[in-house]
């Protein structure tokens, strides 16, 4: 079953990787962080309510949001990670919102838990893969007009590709971990 899935998307992730276009990488990122998210959350041993999914995933996206507007529009990268703290903090505080009056505390702390590790985990930490493929981006806020956003953007040749090459190797690595655990343990 995992190899013909790797063998279906594989070929998706390379194209996407490659892709000079930061927004169809964002999203299909973005996508990947709210399926590792799922598969956290269901960790769980305790039901968690539908609140703390909304909460989670839109925290998540908030995050790539900001991380998206920060490093191709131009915003400013401190008060962006300031932000992806805040918004760390907004969700244990919504979470614990949505379990005040129906919950018990060991409910409330194990679901907080929950979502905060998966905001950090799949959010923010995942949200770092943009700037890791796109580094080669020239910041707007540095270069005046659209022509230097038009050429940070749509970079081509060996320097544009460097982060895809960062990408592969980061994956690469994570995938024969993974491959060599499943094939151990099943020995």
């Amino acid at each position: 079953k995992r190899i013909v899935t790797a063998a279906i998307l594989l070929p998706v992730f390379f194209l996407v990787i490659i892709s000079p276009y930061p927004l169809l990488f964002t999203a299909v990122y973005l996508a990947a962080a709210l399926l590792l998210a799922r598969e956290i959350l269901l960790f769980s041993s305790q039901k968690i309510k539908t609140s703390t999914w909304a909460i989670t995933y839109g925290a998540i996206a908030a995050v790539f949001v900001f991380k998206y507007l920060t490093f191709f529009y131009g915003l400013s990268r401190f008060p962006v990670y300031e932000g992806m703290v805040l918004i760390l903090f907004l969700a244990f505080f919504l979470v614990g919102l949505s379990y005040m009056f129906s919950a018990s505390f060991e409910d409330f702390y194990s679901n907080a838990g929950f979502a905060t590790f998966t905001v950090l985990y799949a959010g923010i930490i995942l949200s770092f893969g943009l700037e890791l493929r796109f580094f080669h981006h020239i910041n707007p806020s540095l270069e005046q007009g659209l022509e230097s956003f038009l050429k940070g953007l749509f970079k081509t040749g060996a320097e544009a590709q460097t982060g895809a090459l960062y990408i592969f190797y980061v994956l690469t690595i994570a995938w024969i971990y993974d491959a060599g655990a499943y094939f151990v343990g099943m020995a």
